[in-house]
């Protein structure tokens, strides 16, 4: 391209070097691939961006998705918690049960060893009383047969 230059012929190369229009064109050129250059790192950020909030996204998905997993957990935990204390109630009053029946099985068994006892004392009183009635009538019998 022609810038119309009009100057001397020796002086063309010099003004070559120094071509307002050259310079111009050159800085157009360079602004053109500067732009593309920005546009280009533009179309890349971008680019980052969208996966950037895409992994976001996807972050606060499961970070949401756990979240509801701890709260469930945590009723689950609470709901456990609250079925053990019953347990621990029923335990102890089972407890108080088994205690007041071995006190009442204690005390059966001291009833039945007494009355053991009151049998045995009176089926000895009683054999007595039999052995002495056989010997009463023993000593009748001697005495009609005298």
């Amino acid at each position: 391209e022609r810038c119309g230059w009009t100057g001397r012929h020796d002086s063309f190369a010099r003004h070559l070097a120094d071509c307002p229009v050259k310079q111009l064109k050159l800085c157009q050129e360079a602004c053109q691939r500067q732009s593309e250059e920005h546009g280009e790192l533009a179309a890349e950020q971008d680019a980052c961006m969208q996966e950037l909030r895409a992994a976001n996204l996807e972050k606060t998905s499961e970070v949401a998705r756990k979240d509801r997993l701890v709260q469930q957990l945590r009723a689950e935990l609470q709901e456990r918690s609250c079925e053990m204390a019953s347990m621990s109630e029923k335990m102890t009053i089972m407890h108080q049960e088994l205690s007041q029946h071995r006190q009442s099985e204690a005390r059966l068994e001291q009833a039945a060893a007494a009355l053991r006892r009151s049998t045995e004392l009176s089926a000895a009183e009683m054999f007595a009383e039999h052995v002495a009635e056989e010997a009463a009538r023993a000593q009748d019998l001697v005495k009609r047969a005298k």
